[in-house]
């Protein structure tokens, strides 16, 4: 810390300077005439990673820049009438809000980025209107990201075999979905076209929550998901596109997400209750086991929904989409996840940390999801819903399902956390979980791999 309490190495200076005004990238002399701020202003973000001297109107009607112009309203003292000259150092980071696409330089503090200096210079003169331009010159070291350190080619490990590959190597075959954070593709890799995998396609923007979750879904992948349990999507390497700015997360091909099965399930119809049984028995099964998996590691999910459980035409269910997950013992009370999925204790004021619990919960609703085929609160507005939730119809899964497994879905269910199960094991040791086998029946397999032959005719347009 330095004198003023600001700390070293993070500091950004502004020189109010009287004499000379830019406009339109002109400089000239201050002859008297009244001088107004150039309409050709951009906005922060950009001008951030620009190494070209820009210019910002401070009364532009962006929140960013008038964030930016307060701290800087607040630090300096201009004034029409009189002429000056000072220079004020701030300590401040203004990475917090740089955003720009096409770039692979994450300029997020968390992630190893150094900004050296920003130096701005801000010129008054006598004018009408009290009125600050300020001209912004980047001097920046070169960016060494979290990132830099991948190999090219990268060495993915796939079927135990060891594969060298690029993303220009990466032979797109059909889009499979979008989420919040990024687009996945099923690829082959034209060097080995039976080299079959699922890429996950993220941006590498410098906004902090999306590098923060690109960062987080990264680490638990390598570390987690390497095979040891067969209920998480398996890893088998990354690479940067450095042409689109992103990174490719090459993980294991499943066939369709949750969400997709059981909405064609119910659009087909009939719906065979032994079928339905075994059906939520096998994603409560697999899915608890998951998260008791992730839960040893010291993982919560914190984002448990039908669109991130992925099923196989062999009938196995498994958790995905790792970049919401955080430490079991985190205490931050922010809710992360999707709204219609939060627990009670999550929209409650102040909302409680996310827990073992809340994740329970979750996985409740999104089985009676699949038993309805549509969420239990079916209105539009998902913070209303969230808050509608504890007071829905317990009823209405009477004589749909079994009762012991309606029973447990109840529990998940509880408004109450400390109501719902101990533990993850204590569900997976309840007598109806344990009869789920790892070995499909020929029905079981039937069903599934019907519905999801439906999907692939629906998604090429055969139907």
């Amino acid at each position: 810390m330095d004198d003023d309490g600001n700390p070293p190495d993070e500091k950004f200076s502004v020189d109010v300077d009287t004499e000379n005004y830019d406009e339109n990238n002109q400089t000239t002399e201050d002859s008297g005439q009244n001088i107004m701020p150039s309409e050709e202003t951009m906005d922060f973000q950009s001008t951030i990673l620009s190494d070209e001297r820009q210019t910002i109107d401070p009364w532009d009607n962006n929140d960013e820049n008038v964030y930016r112009a307060q701290q800087l309203w607040g630090a300096t003292t201009c004034s029409s009438d009189v002429e000056s000259s000072q220079t004020i150092e701030f300590s401040s980071l203004i990475n917090d809000y740089i955003d720009v696409s096409n770039t692979v330089q994450l300029l997020a503090s968390d992630i190893g980025t150094e900004l050296e200096k920003v130096s701005i210079k801000a010129s008054t003169g006598k004018r009408k209107k009290n009125a600050t331009t300020y001209t912004i010159v980047i001097e920046e070291k070169p960016v060494t990201c979290w990132f830099e350190s991948f190999e090219n080619p990268s060495l993915l490990k796939y079927n135990d075999q060891i594969t060298e590959a690029t993303a220009e190597d990466l032979e797109f075959i059909r889009f499979i979905g979008q989420g919040n954070f990024g687009s996945v593709d099923h690829v082959s890799i034209n060097t080995d076209p039976d080299f079959q995998i699922a890429v996950k396609r993220i941006s590498l923007s410098t906004k902090e929550e999306r590098a923060s979750a690109t960062k987080t879904e990264l680490t638990v992948m390598q570390e987690i998901c390497i095979g040891d349990c067969p209920y998480l999507i398996e890893y088998y390497g990354a690479m940067i596109d450095r042409i689109h700015s992103e990174l490719c997360l090459c993980m294991e091909l499943m066939d369709t997400t949750l969400t997709k099965f059981y909405q064609t399930m119910h659009r087909v119809g009939d719906i065979d209750p032994n079928n339905l049984k075994c059906l939520v028995l096998r994603v409560m099964h697999n899915i608890t086991s998951a998260l008791e998996f992730l839960g040893v590691k010291d993982y919560l999910h914190r984002d448990i929904k039908p669109d991130n459980i992925l099923v196989n035409d062999s009938g196995v269910f498994k958790l995905s989409d790792y970049g919401t997950c955080c430490g079991m013992n985190s205490t931050e009370n922010v809710p992360i996840g999707t709204i219609a999925y939060f627990s009670p204790e999550l929209v409650r004021n102040p909302p409680a940390p996310s827990s073992t619990r809340s994740d329970m919960w979750a996985l409740g609703i999104s089985v009676v999801e699949t038993i309805l085929g549509q969420h239990p609160c079916p209105i539009s507005n998902d913070i209303d819903r969230a808050l509608l939730l504890a007071e829905w119809n317990r009823n209405i899964l009477e004589g749909m399902i079994p009762d012991d497994i309606r029973g447990l879905i109840l529990q998940l269910l509880k408004t109450e956390p400390e109501e719902r199960p101990g533990s993850y094991t204590e569900m997976l040791q309840m007598s109806f979980i344990q009869t789920v086998l790892m070995e499909l029946t020929y029905e079981e397999i039937f069903f599934i791999f019907n519905i999801i032959q439906i999907i692939r005719q629906s998604e090429n347009g055969d139907l």
